[in-house]
């Protein structure tokens, strides 16, 4: 299994969980204490171990390897509120894909 390190520190990986987990309709539900969403899930674990995630979840996260990448970056995977649960946020304009190692058309 391929590893990667996709956050800096603990303050990196805090701010990425405000501006997508926070904000997904899948996101860990402290009532019910469940993950709905296996990528959080994987975050929060190697958040409290080794820091690091399966390339699997690197991709469904959006994480793009290399220099040029962003502090924070849009979570594809992210389902907005309302919206079914399928249904991810989709590539952005011009955003690094790491299924085919291109951008999205931009």
């Amino acid at each position: 299994m391929n590893i990667q390190q996709p956050f800096s520190s603990g303050a990196h990986a805090a701010e990425w969980k405000a501006r997508n987990c926070e904000n997904c309709a899948k996101q860990y539900r402290h009532d019910r204490q469940k993950y709905y969403c296996q990528w959080a899930r994987e975050l929060d674990t190697a958040w409290l171990t080794t820091r690091l995630i399966s390339i699997e979840c690197a991709r469904a996260i959006g994480y793009k390897v290399g220099p040029g990448g962003f502090y924070t970056w849009d979570c594809p995977s992210l389902v907005k509120p309302g919206d079914p649960p399928d249904k991810g946020r989709g590539a952005i304009p011009g955003q690094y894909n790491l299924f085919n190692g291109g951008t999205n058309g931009e």
